[in-house]
């Protein structure tokens, strides 16, 4: 495990292109926070020397800004942000269709984002981060286990060099049928919810859909299914439209692509950025290095307080302690 000396805290030097944020964006959250950074430095001290500690996690990977994100993300509290490191790595070994299968990132003639897309808007609205979700209209071989394979990788970036409160997500059901819904496996699906809101559990303040076909039915039936693996208040944040266009009443042009009828770039020139930053060597071997961000759950000792600590056990979460 490396180590890291105090003082540490995230340089607004140290950026990717892909997530920029200002010196007025880090005040903005630190301060909606009620956060210092000196406790905030603390705080990933604290967390760093209990890792160090942990007898399942003696052999991980580790990177403190991973830290101070899940502190923000628990809102200031070490505790919560411990148990959800914790956590994080927990449900990452227990994935590894998820995290431990990247040797696509090696393949430089393999388009890495052929079926959906997942693109951010570089401005922060409020301290919050919006994303689009955006399917391919040839969706023969969409396979749900690549996308989330894909978009955990999005999120370990994200963790190493983004700074935010909360997210705004916008998915555009344009290409999606009822049938794709329903071919969705079930056990990918739980995996991967278990991971994001049992490990991450960031904030999602709300999930704008839209380009539903037949919306009303596909979207009820839509919800019900996913209902099933996903928190009720999570689910609750989703809004969908019936007419596109009403997005502009809840996100302000400056946060919409050019081809949604905002000022942001063309979504396509986004969704380059974003396979352009998947290609460079840096972000590759650091994507290949979080394949060891996670735990052994045969060390972990017995008495240990991890949030359902029986390994390979995975059940319906309704945690949404952070998504207010």
């Amino acid at each position: 495990m490396n180590k890291h000396s105090k003082g540490f805290c995230t340089d607004i030097r140290d950026q990717n292109p892909l997530f920029p944020y200002t010196k007025k964006d880090k005040k903005l959250i630190l301060k909606e926070l009620n956060l210092e950074e000196k406790v905030l430095n603390e705080g990933v001290q604290s967390i760093t020397d209990w890792f160090g500690k942990q007898p399942h996690l003696s052999d991980a990977g580790f990177d403190q800004h991973f830290i101070e994100k899940l502190i923000i993300v628990s809102k200031g509290s070490v505790e919560k942000a411990k148990q959800r490191l914790d956590n994080f790595y927990k449900y990452r070994g227990l994935s590894p269709e998820f995290i431990q299968e990247r040797e696509v990132l090696q393949d430089p003639e393999r388009k890495l984002w052929e079926v959906c897309s997942i693109f951010p808007i570089a401005k922060l609205k409020d301290g919050l981060r919006v994303h689009f979700i955006k399917f391919a209209e040839d969706l023969g071989m969409f396979d749900l286990t690549d996308l989330f394979r894909m978009g955990f990788m999005y999120a370990d970036i994200r963790l190493r060099y983004d700074y935010w409160l909360g997210d705004i997500w916008v998915l555009d059901f344009k290409n999606i049928s009822l049938t794709h819904i329903f071919t969705l496996r079930p056990a990918i699906l739980q995996k991967a919810a278990f991971l994001f809101q049992n490990g991450l559990n960031w904030r999602i303040q709300s999930i704008h859909v839209i380009n539903v076909n037949n919306s009303a039915f596909l979207a009820q039936r839509a919800m019900d299914f996913l209902n099933q693996f996903f928190s009720s208040v999570l689910i609750s944040r989703v809004i969908i439209y019936d007419n596109p266009e009403d997005l502009l009443k809840h996100i302000p042009l400056e946060f919409l692509p050019e081809d949604y009828g905002g000022r942001a770039p063309n979504s396509a020139i986004l969704i380059d950025n974003v396979e352009t930053e998947f290609k460079r060597q840096e972000t590759i071997d650091f994507l290949l290095n979080c394949r060891t961000f996670k735990s052994d759950e045969t060390k972990r000792p017995r008495d240990d307080n991890c949030e359902d600590n029986e390994p390979g056990t995975f059940k319906k979460s309704d945690s949404d302690s952070n998504l207010s």
